[in-house]
């Protein structure tokens, strides 16, 4: 009998601590699962280290299942994990957080953002250089529709702390901004706020369900990865979901302030100067 619904011990799905996961997801397979050839297969590892998005681990899980993975993660487990909650994350910089607390994550509006680059431009007097020609600028942005309308989320907060990760969202905040204003800007972008990784707790049956596949397909492969090669450290994964809705306070449950990120536009390393906010002195927050 196979559980329509994936239960996940404490209700909450955190990519980074698989211990309290992937025993979960086993019982839900187990249906799937020909023991005697799985338990022959864990026995024969550990095998060489893949890459994280492999399908070498969804052939290991094929080779001891009733059916394929890509079946398994398609017409069951996508379904599954319509209950689930995801801990998720956005990077951005902000000057109050709080505000994502109170009023939740709002997806890219073009016109809201034309209006913080006026705010940005009129408030600092280093670019002051940039106000004559500024609503020009606006008029001709070729890249202002960009994202419209969608916002995203992150499985893995790691991406945004590597050398390779995407630091700069933390940085210098919207990218929609830094296309806009350029990187004569980026001082003034980089000083303004506090770097910030907001956690998000995102109902798995709201995003699309292609997205859910593949996200299915990743915890196979990562299970398969844990389980037989046993190894004492969790992949960093870069998986993104693509939202087309606000996020709303409730699901905000916390942010943090990342100490040191990577410039990937100047290729270096940066250490912010503040690791708090007046939400975390008031609040304790995270």
């Amino acid at each position: 009998m196979i559980d329509e619904c994936l239960q996940i011990t404490g209700g909450m799905l955190v990519w980074e601590d698989r211990d309290r996961w992937w025993p979960d997801l086993k019982a839900w397979l187990q249906p799937f699962l020909n023991e005697r050839k799985f338990r022959a297969l864990i026995k024969s590892g550990p095998f060489e280290e893949s890459y994280q998005d492999d399908p070498e681990w969804l052939e290991m899980l094929s080779s001891v299942a009733s059916t394929t993975a890509e079946d398994i993660a398609e017409n069951f487990l996508a379904d599954a994990l319509l209950n689930v909650r995801l801990r998720t994350y956005h990077g951005c910089r902000v000057e109050d957080v709080g505000a994502l607390h109170r009023e939740g994550l709002r997806v890219n509006d073009p016109q809201a953002l034309e209006e913080r680059a006026r705010q940005l431009v009129v408030g600092d007097e280093r670019l002051a250089w940039m106000r004559p020609d500024l609503e020009k600028r606006i008029t001709q942005f070729d890249s202002r529709e960009r994202d419209t309308g969608r916002l995203y989320l992150i499985a893995d907060k790691r991406e945004q702390l590597t050398q390779y990760g995407a630091g700069h969202y933390c940085l210098y905040g919207s990218e929609w901004l830094q296309v806009l204003l350029g990187w004569e800007a980026h001082e003034v972008l980089r000083t303004t706020g506090v770097p910030t990784i907001l956690e998000v707790d995102l109902p798995l049956g709201e995003v699309t369900r292609a997205q859910r596949v593949e996200f299915a397909e990743t915890l196979l492969m990562e299970f398969m990865h844990a389980i037989v090669n046993e190894p004492d450290w969790v992949r960093s994964i870069d998986f993104s979901f693509v939202l087309h809705r606000d996020v709303p306070p409730e699901w905000v449950s916390g942010h943090t302030h990342p100490r040191r990120l990577f410039d990937p536009f100047h290729r270096v390393w940066r250490n912010s100067a503040t690791t708090t906010c007046p939400y975390c002195l008031r609040f304790g927050g995270n």
